[in-house]
C-alpha cells in the first residue's frame, strides 16, 4: 500500500471533512477514470432496447454504443448534443447501406462460351418467353453465378435459362 497520501473526505457521522489515508491504486484509479466514467454515463443516456439470446449480439451493440459515444466526446466541439449526432451517425448507415438492397445486377459477357450472345434476351421488340421443355436430362443454367439445372428455354433466342434467372 506505499506510497499513500492523505485525501479529504466528509464524514456523515461528524459531520465534518477529515483526512484519511489513501492507497496508491485508488489514487491512480481516480485519476484515470474520469472518461470510463463518462463514456459509461453517455451510454445509459441512450442504451440499446434490443435483448437478445445470442451473446455477441448484446457485445457488438454494446461496442457501437461506446464507439459512438467516443466520437461524441472527442467531436463535441461541434456544439451538437448527443441524440443528434446518434441519429446524424444512424442515418449515415442508412444511407450507405441504401444502394446495396435487392438483387445485385448481372453483368454478361459480350459472348459467353456456352451460349451464343446472352444479351439478346434483352431485346424489347421482341418477346421472350420461358418455356419448358419435355427432354430427360436437364441442362446447366449457363450464368456464371447461377448452378442450377433448368429444363426452360427461351421460345425466341432458345437461351436455357432457370425461371428465377430469365
Amino acid at each position: 500500500m506505499e506510497p499513500a497520501r492523505t485525501a479529504a473526505r466528509w464524514s456523515r457521522t461528524e459531520k465534518r471533512v477529515m483526512d484519511i489515508i489513501q492507497p496508491y491504486a485508488i489514487q491512480t484509479y481516480n485519476k484515470n477514470m474520469g472518461g470510463v466514467d463518462l463514456t459509461d454515463f453517455l451510454i445509459s443516456c441512450y442504451r440499446h432496447s434490443l435483448k437478445h439470446k445470442t451473446w455477441y449480439l448484446r457485445i457488438f451493440f454494446h461496442f457501437l454504443n461506446v464507439a459512438i459515444s467516443n466520437s461524441w466526446i472527442i467531436l463535441k466541439v461541434t456544439k451538437m448534443d448527443l441524440l443528434a449526432f446518434r441519429s446524424m451517425v444512424a442515418t449515415g448507415c442508412a444511407l450507405m447501406t441504401k444502394k446495396d438492397r435487392g438483387r445485385p445486377r448481372l453483368s454478361f459477357p459480350a459472348k459467353s462460351p456456352r451460349v451464343g450472345n446472352p444479351l439478346s434476351r434483352y431485346d424489347l421488340s421482341v418477346g421472350h418467353f420461358p418455356e419448358k421443355q419435355e427432354q430427360k436430362n436437364a441442362s446447366r443454367c449457363p450464368l456464371a453465378s447461377c448452378s442450377r439445372r433448368t429444363r426452360y428455354i427461351c421460345s425466341t433466342c432458345e437461351v436455357k435459362l432457370c425461371p428465377d434467372c430469365f
